[in-house]
């Protein structure tokens, strides 16, 4: 059993124990006292931050996970190509089908990236190559060959038909359509 000797023992060695941490901190301007109660509007705010903090994470989880979803391989390839017609003028120019490697149509528009970058590269073709100018040029694209021909010869057909246009057919030997992030790099 304790004494009271023994007790009073005990309390003035704890508090020696604890007098140079309090001078310690008052050295420093720091007052031992106890952490001030926060109001339930500052914990209210404080779980909103963590939840908004975790859901950006995830966001950026799942935003992530799409890009390596969306980077394009060997296998994914579409097929384009591309019309220049003057409307002042009665040749209309087309290219060749061909197929533009390492491409992906966007998941949700199915529409090419790039778009107007394939248009101005054929408009530049004509401009520079057969001195044409003032063409209005667009690109048709599928990721079926298939699809793609028979807009093609659709297309081909309709001015055909009207009997006063001349088509010129630019075979891929002379003009190919270049992926656009290739065509920065040179």
């Amino acid at each position: 059993m304790k004494t009271r000797k023994h007790i009073i023992c005990q309390a003035f060695l704890f508090l020696a124990c604890l007098l140079p941490v309090t001078m310690m901190a008052q050295t420093q301007g720091v007052t031992a006292q106890a952490a001030p109660q926060h109001s339930k509007n500052y914990l209210k705010q404080q779980e909103k931050a963590r939840k908004q903090l975790e859901k950006e994470e995830r966001r950026a989880a799942k935003l992530s996970k799409k890009e390596v979803e969306s980077v394009a391989t060997e296998k994914d390839v579409v097929y384009i190509f591309g019309v220049g017609v003057n409307f002042n003028d009665t040749t209309l120019y087309l290219s060749d089908i061909q197929e533009v490697p390492y491409m992906k149509l966007a998941k949700k528009t199915k529409f090419l990236p790039f778009r107007s970058s394939f248009s101005l590269q054929f408009e530049q073709y004509l401009e520079n190559t057969l001195n044409i100018q003032h063409e209005t040029c667009s690109v048709f694209f599928d990721a079926k060959r298939k699809r793609l021909a028979k807009h093609f010869y659709k297309l081909k057909k309709r001015y055909l038909d009207e009997g006063k246009t001349e088509i010129v057919v630019i075979p891929k030997e002379q003009f190919q359509f270049k992926k656009p992030i290739d065509n920065v790099a040179e």
